[in-house]
C-alpha cells in the first residue's frame, strides 16, 4: 500500500510495512503512485527506489501476437533493457520550481 490510499489510511504516503513486504516477498507489483509535492513529499517511486536500494531497472521486452510491430520477425523479440536507477535523471536528485 502506497500513494494516496495509504496516506488516508495511515497517515504515510509509504508505510515502513510496505518496504518490508517488498524485502520479504522479493516481489511486488507496482503502478503510478501519486503524492502531494506541494506537501513536500518526495516522488514515491524514487523513495521506494532508494528505499530498497535498487540499482537497475529491468525491462522485458516480447512481441505479443497480433500486435503491430515495426520489425521484419517480432517473434523473434526477446530482449531485456537494464535502465540504472542510480545516475543522471533517474537518481532521484528533485528540485521544486523556482527553487
Amino acid at each position: 500500500l502506497a500513494g494516496d490510499k495509504a496516506y488516508v489510511q495511515t497517515g504515510e504516503w509509504l508505510p515502513k510495512e510496505t518496504l518490508d513486504a517488498f524485502r520479504e516477498h522479493y516481489v511486488g507489483l507496482k503502478g503510478p503512485l501519486s503524492s502531494r509535492t506541494d506537501e513536500g513529499v518526495p516522488s514515491l517511486t524514487v523513495a521506494i527506489r532508494q528505499g530498497l536500494d535498487l540499482y537497475a531497472g529491468l525491462r522485458p521486452v516480447r512481441w505479443f501476437q497480433g500486435a503491430p510491430s515495426p520489425v521484419k520477425h517480432p517473434g523473434r523479440v526477446d530482449m531485456v533493457i537494464f535502465r540504472e536507477n542510480v545516475e543522471d535523471m533517474y537518481s532521484g536528485v528533485e528540485f521544486s520550481a523556482g527553487s
